[in-house]
């Protein structure tokens, strides 16, 4: 359990094992400023703290025997310091059935930055150096969007280039735009679709950031738009997009699917997202099923018809006057595990030659309930002799959800728990509830 020289703190994580992981499979990991922060790691309190896209700050990443993870910081969100990094660590050692132990360190003042991209993934396209990738093939396509089906076509506001390490997807409405088949468009904008069909199982992580988005009238006759399209052709393709129309309050996770011109739409589900941004939209297909990932919503998509499909990235407006300025930032492609690696548990912070500093147990998701020792928030508490337990319920039935006990006096943090996600139940062994 060698230590790494220079570090004054570590957290040990343990990975579920997966089929078809391997060696140096990528995990991600969200990993919190302070428990404000959306996260399933939370950084020791005294750490130089990932700025943006690839700063590593003086974060670390180790086998039990002290062999480093290579790491990649693909992006941070929120306000110092409250902030979450999203950091991939490509784990050097078989994820296939077994669980695996790594630490992530911090707090190393002499440290310099770690984080490299080219370390831990081969993908599709950084949008690093002014071209468009030949995955994309050589033609950017003009977008519409037909009666909830997506087509291309002629002519379009908006435009498309490469730059600054992003692709950037931008314009305002000026046109009324149709179709290849002469019909009235409901969304114009364009795209890039990859040249060649992805074939078997795959999982594509994508990061868009909004730089802004306006608009024009306050009614659905207005808005803006951006997403995935996958597709074998103009009549068979799934349709995965975040949008908004003008005068709403809230952004819509929308997926589509069309098969054989047959047009079906799967889900319109609000999110309390803030459109201007980074958002990270993940797309995986395993047989059959494909999945859709924005937030903490999944919609599972089951299209047997559908061999080898291309992936296009899409920005999109509904009207004269609405705009858009979508900035890709990169396209993760790779084969997925199944299921993928969880992390079932972040225990101990433990600093160099001290003993372990709390016992915070943390496991991915993005909704948490708060619990104060024998007085509760929301989740109603049971008590026995050296257990706090109980049991977590959303509108009357059993959840899913992260429990956070606290010193009721001090509020300081004592323990993270995940309810069963079957039965909703929770448990804190070791704390005498009558303090």
């Amino acid at each position: 359990m060698a230590w790494l020289e220079g570090w004054q703190y570590r957290r040990k994580i343990a990975l579920s094992g997966a089929a078809g992981a391997g060696v140096n499979y990528p995990v991600l990991f969200q990993i919190g400023e302070s428990l404000n922060a959306e996260h399933d790691i939370l950084a020791p309190p005294q750490c130089l703290f990932p700025s943006g896209e690839n700063d590593g700050g003086d974060f670390r990443f180790a086998l039990e025997d002290g062999t480093e993870c290579s790491f990649w910081v693909s992006h941070v969100t929120g306000t110092a310091p409250d902030r979450t990094a999203y950091v991939w660590v490509k784990i050097p050692t078989n994820l296939d059935g077994a669980t695996v132990t790594i630490y992530f360190y911090a707090g190393n003042s002499n440290a310099t930055n770690a984080s490299n991209q080219l370390d831990v993934f081969s993908p599709a396209d950084y949008f690093d150096d002014g071209v468009i990738d030949a995955f994309w093939g050589s033609t950017v396509h003009s977008y519409c969007v037909e009666q909830l089906g997506s087509y291309y076509t002629e002519a379009s506001d908006l435009s498309v280039s490469e730059h600054d390490s992003e692709l950037e997807i931008s314009g305002t409405g000026t046109i009324d735009v149709r179709t290849v088949q002469g019909q009235h468009s409901g969304w114009f904008g364009q795209a890039i679709r990859s040249a060649t069909g992805l074939s078997g199982d795959f999982v594509a992580y994508v990061l868009v950031d909004i730089v802004s988005a306006h608009a024009s009238g306050s009614n659905s006759n207005y808005g803006y738009s951006f997403g995935l399209d996958v597709n074998v052709d103009a009549d068979n393709r799934l349709f995965t997009y975040i949008r908004r129309y003008g005068g709403y309050a809230n952004d819509n996770v929308v997926v589509t699917k069309e098969v054989h011109n047959s047009i079906t739409k799967l889900t319109d589900a609000d999110t309390s997202a803030a459109t201007l941004g980074p958002h990270l939209l993940i797309l995986s297909r395993r047989g059959d099923t494909f999945s859709f990932t924005y937030e903490d919503k999944t919609v599972d998509i089951t299209i047997p018809e559908f061999a080898d499909v291309k992936l296009a990235l899409f920005a999109a407006v509904r009207n004269v006057g609405d705009s858009i300025d979508a900035r890709f930032k990169h396209v993760l492609i790779f084969p997925p595990a199944d299921p993928e690696p969880l992390i079932t548990a972040s225990i101990f912070l433990e600093k160099a030659g001290s003993p372990a500093l709390d016992q915070a147990l943390i496991s991915p998701t993005f909704r948490s309930i708060r619990l104060v020792w024998n007085k509760t928030l929301a989740v109603p508490a049971r008590r026995g002799a050296g257990v706090i337990q109980g049991t977590v319920l959303v509108a009357g039935e059993p959840a899913h959800r992260r429990v956070t006990l606290f010193d009721r006096h001090t509020m300081r943090p004592l323990a993270i728990t995940w309810s069963d996600p079957t039965t909703g139940e929770y448990r804190f062994d070791g704390y005498d509830p009558r303090f």
